[in-house]
């Protein structure tokens, strides 16, 4: 059973920058609109920004690897 590092990290990318999305962009433009759509849209560019780190470190020659996970039997 092979587990997915490309999926995760991927995910953990995107999840990281919609976070910081969400809490920068209401920060920096606070008084130019509504606060939900600053909030939303800040983790919709947020979440664009870490896919695109993560697709730039797979290219610039830092792909995750592929780890075998080995799950142990319990004693009966």
């Amino acid at each position: 059973m092979a587990y997915d590092v490309d999926n995760l990290r991927r995910n953990d990318h995107s999840t990281v920058g919609s976070i910081l999305g969400a809490v920068l962009i209401p920060a920096i433009f606070w008084k130019r609109a509504n606060i939900a759509h600053l909030i939303l849209g800040g983790a919709g560019l947020g979440s664009a920004a870490g896919l695109l780190a993560h697709y730039t470190r797979t290219v610039s020659g830092d792909p995750p690897t592929d780890l075998d996970i080995v799950i142990a039997s319990s004693p009966e």
